[in-house]
């Protein structure tokens, strides 16, 4: 599990602020990563709080509960 959080401002309006989040994973058959690009705290954490479930395996948090 990877994950990275970045935040920035919009080069034409330095008033707004986003959060950019990667989470990357290995899989059983590869790797996948999922990005997202937040403007508030809601946001952010329903990304954090989602379940996702690929190649046939049981739903599971996107970013565990350990990592936050």
């Amino acid at each position: 599990m990877w994950v990275e959080r970045a935040r920035g401002v919009l080069k034409d309006h330095p008033e707004v602020t986003y959060t950019v989040e990667t989470v990357c994973s290995v899989l059983r058959k590869g790797a996948v990563c999922w990005m997202a690009m937040a403007k508030d705290d809601a946001a952010l954490e329903t990304f954090e709080h989602g379940a996702v479930s690929l190649d046939g395996e049981a739903p599971a948090a996107l970013v565990p509960a350990a990592l936050l």
